[in-house]
């Protein structure tokens, strides 16, 4: 009995805290500036399905020699509260009505949406994870924080440079202008 009861508590501590689908939708090619959305799902999903949704926390990281971080917009039902004093998570933000109950909002719900500009060319990953031994990360509910990560992979291609888009249309008017005379001959 006494080595069961470990593995017992054990597995309830391994299982996840909640159901909830969280999701990042980024378009598959990018250039210039793009944005990922943050969504979730079966937000009151057992365990929390007579609970309370309080707000998000979490940090982004990326390949920094292909993409760069222009910041976030938090969804239409929250507060960003990022940059305030004492908040340890990059992107963080609090339910504007303080609780977001069961049929308070329709699913997916947007957490937020990240800003990104590109500046490199390639493959790269966007992952966010928050990590419930913070307290300003992952899930918050009334009844406590779940974890959460997810990713999402970019094909980043920087646009033109607009110098080379001036200097090709200069390119192309004056050889239209120059085509009729040789025809002419």
């Amino acid at each position: 009995m006494k080595t069961i009861l470990p593995l017992v508590l054990l597995a309830f501590a391994a299982a996840p805290a909640g159901a909830e689908v969280l999701s990042l939708s980024a378009p598959g090619t990018a250039g210039g500036f793009f944005d990922v959305f943050v969504n979730l799902t079966n937000v009151f999903d057992a365990p929390h399905d007579s609970d309370f949704f309080l707000g998000y926390g979490f940090d982004v990281s990326f390949d920094a020699s292909v993409l760069s971080y222009a910041g976030e917009t938090a969804g239409p039902l929250f507060d960003d509260i990022s940059g305030n004093a004492g908040i340890t998570a990059q992107v963080a933000g609090v339910a504007t009505n303080v609780l977001l109950g069961p049929g308070d909002f329709t699913e997916p719900l947007n957490l937020a949406v990240l800003h990104f500009g590109v500046t490199g060319v390639g493959p790269t990953t966007i992952r966010i994870s928050g990590d419930t031994a913070n307290l300003d990360q992952g899930l918050i509910y009334l009844s406590g924080s779940d974890a959460i990560s997810a990713s999402v992979s970019v094909n980043a291609l920087p646009e033109p440079n607009m110098g080379w888009l001036v200097g090709l249309g200069v390119a192309l008017l004056a050889w239209q202008a120059w085509r009729p005379t040789l025809q002419n001959r």
